[in-house]
């Protein structure tokens, strides 16, 4: 659904795993971009719609239940979303599209994306891009993620997208 997407709120969508690593050179897969994504949703639903390889027992199944549900993400012709396939950036761009409330683009990259490039994706789908890098290099050098270093190409984005903060924007933008 349209706006369904939070913008303002600077929300925490992406968290280390066990061992406190993003991996942001690794593709990421259908099921963990769905749950970036729902993490960023505005309202959470309770519905939820299934498919032939995902149910409330998958992992990440709640996020992908929930954008099945809203239309943010479809399963394939044959009934399967396929979790763990690696997304094309085409297929991410559609999913952030729908769930902005934009119509997707008929033509996307089939090339796969990785962790790091699809959260620079989102932030810039959300506007999220435009956070001043001192600010960042000026605060407590927080490092939630033990392989992401201040010199990673993605650093800034990935700082912007797991530390949850308010945006200001000045009224002249």
């Amino acid at each position: 659904s349209a706006d369904s997407l939070l913008t303002t709120d600077h929300v925490r969508y992406i968290s280390p795993d066990s061992n406190g690593k993003f991996f942001p050179g690794n593709k990421l897969t259908k099921a963990k971009a769905a749950q970036m994504i729902y993490n960023l949703l505005a309202e959470k639903p309770a519905e939820k719609t299934w498919c032939k390889d995902v149910t409330e027992s998958t992992t990440n199944g709640t996020a992908i239940g929930t954008l099945l549900y809203l239309g943010v993400a479809s399963a394939n012709d044959d009934g399967y979303f396929y979790p763990t396939k690696n997304i094309t950036k085409g297929e991410l761009q559609a999913m952030l599209d729908k769930a902005l409330g934009k119509e997707p683009s008929a033509s996307g990259s089939t090339a796969t994306i990785t962790r790091g490039a699809a959260v620079r994706l989102i932030n810039q789908a959300l506007g999220r891009d435009k956070t001043d890098q001192n600010t960042i290099l000026k605060g407590d050098r927080i490092r939630p993620f033990t392989d992401v270093v201040t010199t990673s190409t993605y650093y800034y984005d990935i700082m912007e997208a797991s530390i949850g903060h308010v945006s200001d924007i000045a009224e002249d933008g």
